[in-house]
C-alpha cells in the first residue's frame, strides 16, 4: 500500500511562527517611537534654529536703523507674529515691510498647526507672505 504524502504546515509549526512575528513586533515597536521622538525634536531644533536666524536678522536691522526700534530696550521685537507680518522699512521711501519669516514653524510635539502672523493656522510648511516675498 501507498501512503498519502500530506503537503502544508500543522498548527504546530504555524503557531511557533506566529509567535516569533508577536516576538519582533514587540521589541520593533520601542524602536519605532523612539525614532519618531527623534525626528521630532530633530523638526523642532531646525524650527528653533529659524526663529533664532530671523530674531538675529531683526536685532540687526534695528542696529542697522533699516527698521524703526518696536520700543522695547532691547532692539528685539515684542511678539513673534512681528517676524511673520513685518516691519515698514525705515529707508524705503514707500514704508515697504521687511519680512523675516515666512511663518511661525509649528511645535512638532503639539498638535497644533502653525500660526501665520495673522493668526490663521497654516496647514503644513512654510508659505509665502501674501504681501510679499520672505528674505
Amino acid at each position: 500500500m501507498k501512503t498519502a504524502k500530506c503537503a502544508g504546515y500543522s498548527l504546530i509549526e504555524l503557531g511557533v511562527v506566529l509567535a516569533v512575528l508577536a516576538t519582533l513586533a514587540v521589541l520593533a515597536a520601542p524602536v519605532a517611537q523612539l525614532m519618531t521622538k527623534r525626528a521630532k525634536e530633530h523638526e523642532l531644533r531646525v524650527a528653533l534654529e529659524r526663529i533664532r536666524d530671523a530674531l538675529d536678522a531683526y536685532k540687526h536691522a534695528v542696529d542697522t536703523g533699516d527698521i524703526q526700534s518696536p520700543g522695547t530696550l532691547s532692539g528685539y521685537p515684542p511678539a513673534l507674529a512681528v517676524l511673520v507680518t513685518g516691519a515698514p522699512s525705515a529707508r524705503d521711501p514707500d514704508h515697504r515691510k521687511i519680512y523675516f519669516l515666512r511663518a511661525v514653524p509649528r511645535d512638532p510635539f503639539a498638535p497644533l498647526p502653525a500660526l501665520r502672523g495673522s493668526g490663521r493656522p497654516v496647514a503644513s510648511g512654510f508659505r509665502r507672505c501674501p504681501t510679499g516675498p520672505a528674505p
